[in-house]
């Protein structure tokens, strides 16, 4: 029986190698064969050469295309005509800057009237904000601050020279006090 089993396992693959030509030890069974593996070396050239010699001509027609000009360039023995008349960059940064000029008092008045109706609220709540994310530095900005003003009150009404050694001691003691 196991020969019978290896037998017919031998024929059952005759039949495919007979009929495809991708089977085992198959010899080309009538179909095409694979086509030659390619150059790459040969196609990385010959991409970098059209790169590099129509590199000129695209140069031209982007800078055409900025500046809104027509012509045209030859690549090869092949004629490219371009017009970017009315289209060019240029032209769409004067439409830009043009809608933004006829619309930019209503935007102002529209901020403006946003600030005025919710003005201080987002001025409170951004205080806030800023207090939750940095508690200590709220603190020291506002010593600092009530500190700066007091120094600066005593420098207004005291025109002596002591008195202003007197403030720098206190501005020298602020900031010891914030590198603790």
């Amino acid at each position: 029986m196991y020969q019978y089993c290896i037998e017919l396992a031998k024929q059952i693959t005759q039949s495919y190698s007979d009929r495809f030509w991708g089977a085992r030890d198959a010899v080309n069974k009538g179909t095409p064969a694979p086509p030659a593996t390619p150059d790459y070396a040969a196609s990385t050239r010959a991409g970098i050469l059209a790169d590099v010699t129509s590199l000129p001509a695209r140069k031209q027609i982007e800078a055409a295309s900025r500046a809104g000009t027509a012509g045209s360039v030859t690549i090869g023995d092949e004629v490219v005509n371009f017009d970017f008349t009315g289209i060019g960059d240029l032209d769409q940064q004067v439409t830009l800057l043009e809608g933004q000029r006829r619309s930019a008092d209503s935007m102002a008045q529209v901020a403006l009237d946003i600030q005025k109706k919710y003005g201080a609220d987002f001025l409170d709540q951004s205080l806030k904000r800023i207090e939750q994310s940095d508690p200590t530095g709220t603190k020291v900005r506002k010593r600092l601050a009530e500190i700066t003003l007091a120094e600066l009150e005593k420098v207004r009404s005291c025109r002596t020279r002591r008195c202003v050694s007197q403030s720098n001691h206190s501005v020298d003691r602020l900031l010891l006090v914030v590198r603790q």
